[in-house]
């Protein structure tokens, strides 16, 4: 496995002129696209160190078989992976991508992949990336995505990727119903689920000896909750938007009355701010790891947490145990946030190969282990097959992933989200009443 660093581009538009300089911008723009090529994966046996101007490594290629292009005439099958999934090159996860993709070269008579590292987020984040690559440089898009799929939408919007035939899908089946519903547009399957991310209790067994089951329990049981009330780029922390779902909210305007549901779960987060439940800088947390480390050092006993940072972090917190979040009433135990394939190819050839790199993937033996080797959770049950078949807590993952719900892929939700985090931070703040937080939200 190789990793190759973009490297900056400079032009010096002194004394040239407008049509010259306006020219000079969209060759910057060109370069700038295809220096951002920060990672790439090929099929080696063995990974190789990193090395900062390496020569792109290929591996040698077989005869060229009929009906096949030969890998002299092909070029490879591009893949981009956002940074929070693609896995070190010297990760165990990295090891084992590295094998599996040498193996479906292989098996392809020697089609090449590259794997390409991008950014999650930001003008530099998957999205940004494809919109202007596709603007002004489309040869460099990929046939292949791996894509958090609340952003789905937004590639479907710039009509870069189409709904998966009932074909395609006719043996990729086996994903829980959260996965399932995660890839949904309009009815309509837009990709292949692969990791998932939930969310618990997470509680500290110094001050806690159960921990309460419902949210009512919780707030007469003296205990602090902490969670990432700060949210992400303006929209809510998965908690609340869990909390609205159980309260009886419609993440989709327009499938049921919102202003009661919404009255109910604003008036509950008022009396736990109110009764001291909260910190009082709950507003200050934005990260998951703020809200470890307040576990940890006893300024809150329990807390709300993705299960991949409890994975990562357990071993170094032996007084920290999980369980599910205390309900507000019957329904999803969890919420998941969910990592798909999208295919852009518009080759058939291209899909067929991508359709088979996935079909490798989402073997039990490399879901399952990439999964666990990279503290995300796979989206088939019968990838957990890897997993240590005597630990209580993957017992516990493997319960919330039946009953997890997955945010819509719509922009819609994403308003819905920024709104209730607004509502969220005037009630906390005291600047809105849960009344008048609720007709603001649902007027």
């Amino acid at each position: 496995m190789h990793i190759r660093f973009p490297h900056p581009t400079r032009t010096d538009a002194v004394g040239v002129r407008a049509q010259a300089l306006r020219l000079c911008g969209i060759l910057i723009i060109l370069l700038w696209l295809a220096s951002c090529r920060q990672a790439e994966i090929t099929p080696t046996p063995q990974l190789a160190p990193v090395d900062p101007q390496p020569a792109v490594a290929q591996t040698p290629a077989p005869a060229s078989t009929t009906g096949v292009h030969s890998p002299a005439d092909q070029r490879p099958l591009v893949v981009w992976m956002p940074s929070s999934v693609m896995p070190p090159p010297q990760s165990a996860g990295g090891a084992l991508l590295a094998q599996t993709l040498t193996e479906f070269s292989a098996a392809q008579s020697g089609q090449q992949v590259e794997v390409l590292r991008k950014a999650d987020e930001g003008q530099a984040g998957m999205v940004s990336y494809l919109r202007n690559a596709q603007q002004v440089a489309p040869t460099i898009l990929p046939d292949l995505i791996l894509i958090d799929t609340q952003h789905l939408w937004q590639v479907a919007e710039l009509g870069l990727i189409r709904p998966l035939t009932q074909t395609q899908m006719v043996h990729r089946e086996g994903f829980y119903n959260f996965a399932q519903d995660a890839i949904m547009l309009n009815e309509r399957r837009y990709g292949v689920p692969y990791f998932a991310n939930v969310i618990h209790l997470a509680y500290d067994t110094r001050a806690v000896d159960t921990p309460p089951s419902t949210w009512e329990g919780l707030l007469q049981s003296g205990y602090r909750f902490t969670f990432t009330a700060g949210g992400r780029g303006g929209q809510a922390d998965e908690w609340v938007l869990l909390h609205f779902l159980q309260s009886g909210g419609q993440w989709v305007r327009g499938d049921g009355e919102q202003l009661q549901p919404t009255l109910t779960m604003f008036a509950s987060i008022e009396r736990a701010r109110a009764e001291g439940v909260f910190p009082g800088d709950l507003m200050g947390f934005t990260t998951p790891g703020a809200v470890w480390s307040a576990l940890l050092s006893g300024a809150t006993e329990t807390a709300s947490v993705p299960a991949r940072l409890y994975l990562t972090q357990r071993g170094g917190a032996p007084t920290v145990m999980p369980a599910p979040l205390p309900g507000v009433a019957e329904g999803p135990k969890t919420l998941a946030t969910v990592y798909a394939f999208a295919i852009l190819a518009t080759d058939q050839q291209r899909q067929e190969w991508s359709l088979a790199l996935i079909d490798r993937l989402l073997a039990p033996e490399v879901h399952g282990r990439w999964a666990l080797s990279e503290s995300w959770l796979p989206t088939r049950e019968e990838a957990f097959q890897q997993w240590p078949v005597n630990d209580e807590y993957v017992g516990l993952l493997q319960d919330l992933l039946t009953t997890a719900a997955a945010p819509p892929s719509e922009r819609s939700f994403m308003e819905l989200s920024k709104q209730l985090q607004h509502a969220l931070s005037g009630i906390i703040s005291g600047e809105l009443t849960p009344e008048a937080a609720a007709q603001e939200f649902a007027p």
